[in-house]
């Protein structure tokens, strides 16, 4: 718990200089890379995961709009099925 006082200026310096150890700490996290693995290393891990997640989405989206034609004809009804599940 933090405990402030003055004027709005002083209020932000109080609070800056209380919380600015945690905010360095998130900030430097270059020492918590694994040994062997380099910072492009662990951006491509993200960049994959993240493919694989919008591989996932499209995926399902398609399911529900096959799902959705194959009770119905109406084909605004399986578009939207298939961007609703998408987005969802």
């Amino acid at each position: 718990m933090v405990h402030v006082a003055g004027s709005h200026r002083e209020v932000g310096a109080q609070i800056g200089s209380a919380c600015a150890p945690v905010l360095r700490e998130a900030v430097e996290f270059d020492a918590d890379i694994p040994p062997g693995r380099t910072r492009a290393d662990q951006l491509a891990l993200v960049q994959v995961g993240l493919l694989v997640k919008d591989q996932l989405v499209v995926s399902g989206g398609a399911r529900a709009g096959a799902r959705e034609g194959a009770v119905t004809s109406d084909d605004a009804r399986v578009q939207q099925a298939a961007i609703d599940a998408a987005s969802a």
